[in-house]
């Protein structure tokens, strides 16, 4: 096994985490658990009615004194990307992974990550991919989709479908810290907000290049329960649209005037089209 003991770059792990209280020992357990040490382990509540936050104070008293314990003002639900930007806006380390609150590393996770950006100066993100644990009959799907990325680093916006599709899993990605603290990548929470990570990358791409690594360095936990499953089909998608639509409006304010705005003004055209249509649907029925 390589030694990566002397290694000095300083990883902060930030976990945002909203009713996790089943998952959040094991989540918490990983990042600390890693070959290269963590700098820091944040864990942000957001706003969690299930114990969760009782149970962050008792990981902390009694297994993980070096835990960090955020949340916000009155203990609000503000949703995943304020938590995971204020998370982000309070790591000291040279880069910040991210990792949902029922997600969890591979043990070599962070060092083989670091190592691989040392490499690539340029690069600002480097993501992999993803082994399902929980729900396998899902796995080959989740873990099919998250494959579709170059082999070598890559400009996100240089991709045709990045406006339309994210291939990158949030709990695989590691990004240097100043780029991320450059960007604002917070939107207003509202329920089913799908698009805020990519929101995130999208804004990000500004400041360097992506790098994916085809190895599964993160487990992501698909439950076989989803919120959306049993919402009428129409009305999921038209709640869909809206997300994006917002995300897309929120990365145009938020960009660089340059050649890719029309690219992004486009998306809110197409956006704003199928929504029309599908209301004209709604209409006739």
């Amino acid at each position: 096994m390589p030694d990566y003991s002397s290694d000095t770059s300083r990883v902060s792990v930030v976990i945002p985490c909203f009713n996790c209280r089943p998952f959040v020992e094991e989540t918490i357990a990983s990042a600390f658990h890693q070959t290269l040490e963590p700098h820091q382990v944040i864990v942000i509540d957001d706003g969690s009615t299930d114990g969760t936050w009782e149970e962050l104070q008792r990981l902390k008293a009694h297994r993980f004194p070096a835990l960090q314990i955020l949340t916000h003002a009155q203990r609000a639900n503000r949703g995943p990307s304020a938590t995971r930007q204020r998370g982000a806006r309070a790591a000291t380390g040279d880069y910040v992974a991210f990792l949902d609150g029922d997600d969890t590393f591979q043990p070599e996770k962070l060092a083989i990550q670091v190592q691989a950006m040392a490499s690539h100066p340029e690069v600002v993100l480097c993501h992999s991919a993803i082994k399902v644990i929980d729900d396998r009959s899902r796995a080959e799907s989740f873990e099919g989709y998250f494959r579709h990325n170059p082999r070598i680093p890559y400009e996100l916006r240089k991709r045709k479908d990045y406006l339309h599709n994210n291939f990158i899993n949030t709990s695989s990605a590691l990004a240097r810290t100043a780029a991320l603290k450059s960007i604002d990548f917070e939107i207003p929470y509202r329920p089913n907000q799908y698009y805020e990570d990519w929101l995130c990358w999208c804004l990000l791409a500004q400041r360097g290049r992506f790098l994916y690594l085809d190895s599964p360095l993160t487990c992501y936990r698909v439950h076989a329960a989803s919120t959306t499953s049993s919402m009428d089909k129409e009305t999921y998608k038209l709640i869909r649209l809206h997300a994006k639509l917002e995300s897309t409006l929120v990365l145009l304010a938020r960009s660089r005037i340059g050649p890719y705005s029309i690219g992004v003004i486009f998306s809110v055209w197409n956006c704003l089209k199928k929504m029309l249509e599908e209301y004209r649907g709604d209409r006739r029925q």
